[in-house]
């Protein structure tokens, strides 16, 4: 059996809440150097984890030949087929009632749908 007893002799910085300037832990000049190709720095702040985004979509087909010359292809395209809810981002808005509530969708959600397709070759 291993034991081992680590203390710590420090002093925690303290941040400084009463009021919104930036002091030394952040200051102006390391915000200027951020790569942000030319962003607004004070929109990092709201930057926010939304809930993933996921796709699956399938595809099966059947071949029928008919003669010699002539292909007939049946398609069945079923998307999102498991019909799986995408959401979309909560509310950011600390003063609105619905902070950290989702609320809607992802833009990119579509609800499941199927599509039959028939192909004549010759």
């Amino acid at each position: 059996m291993v034991t081992e007893t680590v203390q710590v002799d420090a002093v925690a910085v303290q941040v400084d809440t009463s009021t919104s300037t930036l002091k030394e832990i952040v200051d102006r000049a390391r915000i200027a150097e951020l790569p942000l190709n030319s962003r607004d720095a004070a929109r990092l702040t709201t930057l926010v984890v939304g809930p993933s985004f996921f796709t699956f979509d399938a595809i099966a087909q059947k071949n029928f030949y008919i003669a010699e010359r002539y292909k007939l292809q049946f398609r069945v395209e079923v998307f999102n087929p498991f019909n799986r809810v995408e959401l979309g981002d909560p509310e950011v808005n600390a003063s609105n009632s619905n902070f950290g509530r989702i609320r809607t969708s992802n833009p990119n959600y579509t609800p499941r749908s199927i599509q039959l397709g028939f192909r004549l070759d010759f």
